[in-house]
């Protein structure tokens, strides 16, 4: 599961990077154009790789959330688990006690 989320995360970096590029590249595109009607079409790009990259950087904020989450219940579910371990053995004991008692009982 924490593979994966790497995975993920390393794909959400090269996203970043891309995006960082597109706007870079727009960016200069509109530098060099800056007649009327292109210099709108450019602007609405450069929003909308904003909003894009906003969006992205809230999806990785949750996605670090996520992960916390996840960590947080593995060690929950860990530390259950040993303690059903340790009860199990401590009742496992108990019954083998109980059995040699018995046997105990029976041979005298």
């Amino acid at each position: 599961m924490e593979k994966a989320f790497s995975n993920l995360e390393e794909s959400l970096k090269n996203t970043d990077d891309k995006i960082e590029s597109i706007t870079w590249r727009l960016e200069s595109f509109e530098k060099e154009f800056p007649s009327g009607e292109n210099q709108d079409s450019v602007m609405e790009l450069i929003q909308t790789v904003s909003e894009i990259t906003e969006d992205y950087l809230n999806l990785r904020k949750e996605m670090q959330e996520v992960q916390q989450i996840q960590k947080e219940l593995t060690d929950t579910l860990k530390s259950k688990v040993s303690h059903v371990q340790k009860q199990y053995m401590m009742l496992k004991e108990r019954v083998i006690q109980s059995q040699a008692y018995k046997d105990s009982k029976e041979r005298k």
